[in-house]
């Protein structure tokens, strides 16, 4: 097997591991300034034309999302190894969205390129913490802290867009595979992606 699929493989193990990580539906959130020292930050400049958001090095893709504000931003490299669409109510209150689309990589290709200083930490349980802009509140990523499987997880709405509003390198990588925590939904969904009650190994509701 290539070490595309074994990443692809991994894809409901992680999906499990990052439901687990939001924790329950009540969120006991505290705050703290951020000073991790695993992300790096600084002596990147944005790239520059058609493609500033989303550029190949080589043979990876590396995307760029941004807050509202600009203040902050990050750097995706690789392909996500998940994408899922979270109903979960952690993730309904922490982005005001009925759900959101959830792209996953591993800790080390997800690094703040700018705007380290301005990024604000929220802990939603013991294994994830959440990332926000402190000038605009803008959501950039989280990061989970499992011993056996960290990764970041980036929500696909921070990406850079074209002129015509679509995100820069749009692929099939991208696009969600399957939908979590769909008991808690705030709108029904009629797609062919599974949908899971709660995590990928719980009742399906579109059996």
């Amino acid at each position: 097997r290539t070490h595309s699929q074994r990443r692809q493989g991994t894809l409901f193990r992680l999906v499990h591991l990052c439901a687990l990580a939001s924790g329950p539906p009540v969120c006991q959130t505290k705050t703290r300034t951020h000073a991790r020292s695993g992300i790096r930050s600084r002596g990147a400049k944005p790239a520059s034309g058609a493609m500033a958001g989303a550029a190949v090095a080589g043979e990876a893709m590396v995307r760029r999302g941004t807050c509202m504000c600009g203040a902050c931003a990050v750097e995706l490299r690789g392909q996500p190894f998940f994408s899922v669409l979270c109903h979960c109510t952690i993730c309904q209150r922490w982005n005001a969205a009925p759900f959101t689309h959830w792209l996953g990589y591993p800790v080390a290709s997800v690094r703040c390129v700018e705007g380290e200083d301005k990024l604000i930490a929220h802990n939603t349980s013991a294994t994830m913490t959440r990332f926000a802009c402190a000038v605009c509140s803008v959501p950039l990523f989280n990061e989970s802290h499992s011993e056996t499987e960290p990764f970041r997880d980036v929500p696909s709405g921070i990406l850079d867009r074209d002129e015509s509003g679509r995100i820069l390198g749009l692929d099939a990588e991208l696009a969600p595979k399957t939908h979590i925590y769909y008991r808690s939904r705030v709108f029904a969904f009629n797609d062919n992606l599974p949908k899971f009650t709660a995590l990928p190994h719980s009742a399906r509701l579109d059996a």
